[in-house]
């Protein structure tokens, strides 16, 4: 990835009607689909523009490069996994301590470790970190998400507890989550092994949220 040069001021405006919001939709949804079939090399915007039907000039407009649509893909997906968040913890039943909406935002974000697009975005833009600077820094704002996420939660499943080990838990918990993703995607078609293996990661992260992370 080179320089990130900001898209175009075009995109404001567009989300001025619903007409252009719904294709400024369109066109991450379809660019997350076909940067998780072909990786960051075999992502062409030209192909891009195509597929959504409209000219490369005018995909320019919206995402002045390919780095600026990446950027643009993965907030989109990040954005998508906090509102779904949101509306399985407002949904899930009430619980005293939290736990109920912890529990359910823990199977959403499993659920999301063990899908196939979720795991190719986020895997080939890891492996682009480790030697790309613009990378490894929208790879940090992309944990930096999730850790935040995580605190929240935490927060209102432990009210009493002191930040710092809420702030560890949620490192730990995210920790458990990547690694997760990364065995996962190593074997897609092995039901079994795939089923245990996000019934250990859940076993070990509600013992991390109760403080039981250490043992």
């Amino acid at each position: 990835m080179n320089r990130v040069e900001k898209s175009s001021t075009d995109v404001s405006a567009a989300f001025a009607t619903n007409r252009g919001a719904a294709k400024f939709i369109s066109i991450l949804e379809t660019a997350r689909k076909l940067y998780s079939a072909a990786g960051y090399a075999g992502f062409i915007m030209r192909a891009l523009a195509k597929a959504v039907g409209m000219s490369l000039g005018n995909l320019q407009r919206y995402f002045a490069n390919k780095d600026a649509l990446v950027i643009g893909v993965l907030e989109f997906m990040m954005d998508g996994y906090q509102s779904e968040i949101d509306q399985v913890s407002r949904g899930s039943p009430a619980g005293g301590n939290g736990e109920a909406h912890f529990q359910a935002a823990i199977e959403l974000l499993l659920s999301r470790a063990a899908d196939p697009d979720t795991q190719n975005v986020f895997l080939e833009t890891w492996a682009l970190a480790n030697r790309d600077q613009t990378a490894a820094e929208l790879m940090r704002r992309v944990r930096r998400r999730e850790h935040l996420a995580l605190l929240k939660l935490l927060k209102a499943l432990s009210p009493d507890a002191k930040r710092k080990r809420l702030q560890q838990q949620a490192r730990v918990i995210v920790f458990i989550i990547e690694g997760t993703m990364v065995q996962l995607a190593r074997d897609p078609t092995n039901a079994a092994w795939r089923s245990e293996w996000v019934a250990v990661a859940r076993r070990q992260i509600m013992l991390c949220a109760r403080g039981h992370w250490e043992s």
